[in-house]
């Protein structure tokens, strides 16, 4: 949700012009729980809309097969996924379940010579 920018919030929203501000549409932020649900949100005073629809869409653009998404360390299943509206441009995710853990490899390695493990870019 958080990877294409200001999608969640309204950018890839089909009325995305008849949000308020839709010429400055502020970035998504995840408040995230240690259940794995997340509030998504964005700043104050930016333009744009999180809504439960705008969420919603962006989810549907992201995931070919919602039972089996290839996430980096787990294949999720957003069967059981609840998308539900907390306060205004506030949405509750919650409810994607692991399917089964996934072999990891990577084409990087973890550290960098130059800034230590703070630095490392892996690709799994």
């Amino acid at each position: 949700m958080l990877e294409c920018g200001a999608q969640a919030c309204g950018g890839f929203f089909h009325d995305w012009l008849d949000l308020p501000g839709s010429h400055d549409i502020g970035f998504p932020v995840a408040e995230i729980s240690v259940d794995g649900s997340c509030v998504l949100t964005k700043p104050a005073g930016t333009g744009g809309g999180v809504t439960v629809q705008t969420v919603k869409e962006q989810l549907l653009y992201e995931i070919g097969d919602p039972g089996n998404y290839l996430s980096p360390d787990v294949t999720v299943s957003f069967l059981t996924l609840r998308v539900e509206q907390a306060g205004p441009d506030r949405v509750r995710i919650a409810g994607a379940t692991a399917a089964r853990r996934r072999p990891l490899t990577r084409s990087a390695p973890p550290t960098s010579r130059l800034q230590g493990p703070r630095d490392a870019h892996g690709f799994w």
